[in-house]
Order: C-alpha cells, then structure tokens, then sequence
C-alpha cells in the first residue's frame, strides 16, 4: 500500500531514491494519527517517536511545592 504522495510520485515517474527518508517525510506530517496515538496511549514519548521529533527536553525543573500552612494555622 502506497501513500498518496508515494503514488503521485511514482505516476509522474519520480523515483524515490531513499524510501526510509519518503516514510519518515510522510509521517511527519500524520497529525491526526498521531493524535489518535496520543489519545489511545497517553504516551508522548510514542507520539514524539512516530513524528520523528526528537524526545522531550527534561530540562524543565520541578515546581518547588510548600507545605500548605493553612492547616497549621487552625
């Protein structure tokens, strides 16, 4: 099964040199199966791997939490 951008290249006569690089294109630009991938799994990393993107940047730093005082306070 071909996608529809592989099919119009290959009627025109296009030769498509390297096919891993034609899928990886393609499913760059898969967003709604890629949101369904989301809404099934919950898994961003998943996600991120299926559009080729690189993996998440775990360089956000917590949110300090503090002891709620309101309960101290009574």
């Amino acid at each position: 099964m071909f996608s529809l951008e592989t099919a119009c290249f290959r009627d025109a006569r296009y030769s498509i040199e390297d096919i891993t690089e034609e899928i990886d294109r393609i499913q760059r630009r898969s967003f709604d199966q890629a949101a369904r991938l989301a809404d099934a799994t919950g898994d961003n990393a998943a996600v991120r791997k299926y559009l080729g993107l690189a993996k998440a940047d775990p360089g956000i730093p917590p949110v300090p939490l503090f002891p709620d005082r309101s309960a101290s306070q009574q």
